[in-house]
């Protein structure tokens, strides 16, 4: 359970509540005290057929899908991203500021995931928008970047500088502890020499599988 100060009942006369809503306070106090409650606004709620990502979704296809409810891909997702951040990061459960962070960075990543699922719908990184309408009432276009894509890349650098903050918060609290370090240019260039690396183990095997090859020739 995340830790929360929550406003005592007997200072509710405040905010002048009927009987009603502070029931209705009490319940929600209860879901933004439980450990997932500060996402429970996250995951958007199924509409089956009329969803936008209905094309994507597994649980349609396979009769699953709850109507009207929350999306349980979404709900499954953001779990395990909020469980794998907490982890990651050895954040405790009473860390308030660096458990907000967290929260949007799972908001973050859920809209990313929103993003690929369009674009894993109209399947081009490109599409014609209309620009103008001539006289005769033709519409003229022009090729552009596809808005899920740039949409992704606004939210790629967001996702950077959460993290980014977060790094600086821990330090602050850590001092000289370790602490989680994130760099993109730095990652990208560990992957780009990841990649070069397999490519060229890739092409001495090719080579050695055609010296084998002609080896094989020259015997026959």
């Amino acid at each position: 359970m995340v830790s929360m100060r929550l406003i005592p009942l007997s200072d509710t006369d405040t905010w002048g509540l009927s009987e009603t809503a502070l029931n209705a306070l009490q319940r929600a106090e209860q879901i933004q005290a439980a450990r997932h409650g500060l996402y429970a606004s996250i995951p958007i709620i199924c509409k089956l057929d009329r969803c936008p990502y209905a094309q994507t979704c597994r649980l349609i296809d396979e009769g699953l899908a709850p109507a009207g409810e929350r999306c349980p891909l979404e709900i499954a997702a953001m779990q395990r991203l909020f469980q794998a951040y907490m982890e990651e990061l050895e954040v405790e459960d009473d860390a308030a500021v660096d458990i907000m962070l967290i929260r949007e960075l799972v908001s973050i990543d859920i809209a990313i995931l929103r993003c690929e699922n369009k674009l894993a719908v109209d399947a081009d990184f490109l599409q014609e928008v209309a620009v103008a309408v001539t006289p005769k009432g033709h519409i003229i276009t022009k090729p552009e970047i596809h808005k899920a894509a740039e949409y992704k890349d606004k939210l790629l650098e967001k996702r950077h500088r959460v993290l980014q903050l977060l790094n600086s918060t821990r330090k602050d609290k850590a001092g000289s502890k370790h602490v989680f370090m994130f760099d993109p240019s730095t990652r990208a260039v560990e992957l780009l020499e990841k990649a070069r690396e397999f490519l060229q183990a890739q092409k001495a095997q090719e080579v050695i599988v055609d010296v084998g090859s002609e080896s094989g020739k020259q015997g026959d």
